[in-house]
């Protein structure tokens, strides 16, 4: 898989789980082929019974088979330096022909993108996306990365609004319902994220931010195995994103310890079932 150009991507909001296995955090963190990251952090008390019984209800649906993957370190910090230097690039290049008056709505897009992906000018990257969907109302990529930056800034029924009007455009579209998910998610109302994720898997079962959220949701309650499922599932169908880096970490952190750990709030019982 190749690097998907800066403006040619739609953003995806994932879970970053984060051991030791008894202190469990998990952030969200808009996502990108390349990667990008912003973060608000939940813990495992926060959670109720109701995440569980939304979670054996998605058990009741039936998994897939899985398939084993790896990860592949490499230069990770190298290869963020090229992207940031990267980025600056194209927003210099972008604000020279795009002023804001400007009608080309694929350019307003893109430099909307640049701005977001430099993690600080999300107020211009919000003018950019609205000027975009002003001169395009159906511009569903649009409308996905519009809700994900204003999820991250805390503005939670604005992103519904903006991915509910995503899905209108595109009911199948997967980032959209993965994206929805996780405002959901943090909103507590885990029923209603496991909805999303369980539709987004059902148009395509290879949404690998579906199916990385799916590893956080099983993890969250004390489903290990089930978590590391998904996560290798993510490694498999997209070797090359910062989800799959990040699921193999949480793999390699979780599968030695499978049987041997007993998940917070279930002290009577030796496996995380």
């Amino acid at each position: 898989m190749t690097r998907s150009p800066v403006g040619d991507y739609t953003r995806a909001l994932i879970f970053k789980f984060s051991p030791p296995l008894r202190a469990f955090s998990i952030v969200a963190w808009g996502h990108t082929e390349s990667g990008s990251a912003s973060r608000m952090t939940m813990t495992y008390r926060n959670r109720t019974a109701t995440a569980l019984l939304a979670i054996l209800a998605c058990l009741m649906i039936g998994a897939p088979q899985w398939a084993h993957g790896q990860s592949k370190p490499g230069a990770q910090d190298q290869a963020k330096k090229e992207k940031i230097t990267e980025n600056e690039a194209t927003i210099r290049r972008l604000e020279k022909v795009t002023p804001l008056s400007s009608t080309n709505y694929r350019n307003q897009y893109k430099l909307a993108n640049a701005y977001y992906e430099s993690g600080e000018f999300y107020v211009e990257a919000e003018e950019r996306y609205r000027r975009a969907i002003e001169l395009n109302d159906k511009f569903l990529e649009a409308y996905v990365n519009l809700g994900a930056l204003v999820e991250e800034l805390n503005r939670p029924d604005e992103a519904i609004e903006l991915l509910k009007k995503a899905l209108e455009l595109d009911p199948d579209n997967c980032k959209a319902r993965s994206n929805l998910a996780n405002v959901y998610y943090h909103q507590k109302k885990y029923p209603d994220s496991m909805y999303q994720l369980r539709q987004a898997l059902a148009a395509d079962p290879e949404c690998y931010t579906a199916l990385f959220n799916m590893g956080v949701a099983f993890a969250d309650v004390g489903l290990y195995r089930d978590a590391v499922k998904y996560w290798k599932e993510v490694v498999r169908i997209a070797p090359k994103t910062d989800a799959a880096r990040q699921a193999a970490d949480n793999v390699t952190a979780l599968e030695p310890l499978i049987g041997k750990v007993t998940p917070p709030g279930n002290d009577d019982t030796d496996d995380e079932n």
